[in-house]
């Protein structure tokens, strides 16, 4: 009987880090590529209606928040539709600027 070795499977598509970190390598691996392009639009959509919501419910205007946390205020509103990512670091300035802001 003859037995046929197979090479090992090798990952379907590659993740960035946010997308590894959010799901986990070992289910991204079974993603094909348009799964995986409709993950990330959810994620930053979801991540966008999340800012949007906190900058509201603090009374926080996009002119203000974009010349506190020094990214262009552009930026944040396409942010906040889900249409780009944006850096670390500018997330991380966003973050600082709104907890440091009362709920009204």
């Amino acid at each position: 009987m003859l037995v046929e070795l197979k090479a090992p499977r090798r990952p379907i598509l590659h993740c960035d880090q946010d997308f590894a970190k959010g799901i986990g390598v070992g289910l991204s691996e079974l993603l094909s590529k348009t799964e995986q392009r409709r993950m990330r639009r959810n994620l930053l959509k979801e991540y966008g209606a999340i800012l949007h919501e906190r900058r509201k419910i603090r009374g926080v205007t996009l002119t203000e928040l974009a010349g506190k946390a020094k990214v262009s205020r552009d930026d944040i509103e396409l942010a906040e539709r889900g249409l780009i990512r944006l850096s670390d670091e500018e997330k991380q300035r966003i973050k600082t600027f709104l907890r440091r802001q009362p709920i009204i």
